[in-house]
């Protein structure tokens, strides 16, 4: 069984968004001189990997339903158990999505890619089929510098590493579950791998950084817990662009973008 090759599509992001009247620095050069004591702080491993998904096993099954021999699904099979599936999701002969499931059917990791570089920009995972974490790669240098965190599916967390030199210098706390869009900032402007001693900035203190009420619903999504169903329900395009983010800025810089939500294929 013959298969064209995986490629990925991105979503339109944005990396490093000024954020007007923040004040406080979020994205410095990735050159910026770091003080001697960095060997004691501990990097991020930013390495983006794909788990393997063998489509050309014997024990593949392949869903081409507009016989144009180009499948949009290719389920793994061991025996009646589905290991793990891969989909196009726009009928284009790349795919999109890699789906990895347990012994019970539920869904334990996705891949998901955006672009045509044969890579995924975004790896989710799960336990009993809820999210609890997601890793992202969002200034388009094939490396991870946003990690996720989620509970109860609903995210509560978020570091991000905005100067893409292996080292997290922002904390973003969803900690108030009525407004899940709204996140407590704190940065490392002095690049000692600690939040600095300044108050958090609340992301929603006023109006003028409050998401619209059609971007909290996409955060909210990006939360709920994926379903693995056997039918391909494609978007109208590229997955939903993501809630607008705010993140700390000095003049000319921009934020890594929020969670984009997660499409069920």
């Amino acid at each position: 069984m013959k298969h064209n090759r995986v490629t990925y599509r991105r979503a339109a992001v944005g990396v490093c968004l000024l954020a007007t009247g923040l004040g406080v620095p979020a994205c410095k050069s990735s050159g910026d001189a770091r003080s001697p004591d960095d060997a004691a702080k501990k990097p991020r491993d930013t390495e983006m990997v794909h788990q393997a998904c063998d489509l050309e096993s014997s024990g593949a099954s392949v869903l081409d339903a507009d016989r144009d021999g180009r499948p949009e699904i290719i389920r793994v099979m061991s025996g009646s158990r589905e290991v793990c599936r891969a989909v196009d999701i726009n009928g284009d002969g790349g795919i999109d999505f890699f789906n990895y499931f347990d012994a019970e059917g539920r869904l334990t990791r996705r891949e998901s890619g955006f672009d045509r570089d044969n890579r995924p920009e975004q790896i989710a995972y799960y336990e009993g089929g809820q999210i609890v974490r997601r890793e992202r790669e969002t200034n388009f240098d094939g490396k991870l510098d946003t990690w996720d965190y989620y509970e109860g599916g609903r995210l509560v967390r978020e570091e991000r590493d905005a100067t893409a030199d292996g080292f997290v210098d922002q904390w973003w706390d969803f900690d108030r579950a009525a407004e899940p869009e709204c996140a407590r900032v704190r940065s490392d402007a002095d690049a000692d791998g600690q939040p600095d001693a300044e108050e958090p900035i609340d992301t929603c203190a006023s109006d003028a950084f409050r998401p619209t009420p059609a971007a909290s619903a996409s955060t909210a999504a990006s939360a709920a817990p994926a379903a693995s169903a056997s039918v391909v329900s494609p978007p109208a395009s590229a997955p939903p662009a993501p809630a607008p983010s705010v993140t700390p800025g000095a003049p000319g810089t921009s934020p890594a973008p929020a969670p984009s939500p997660e499409v069920t294929p």
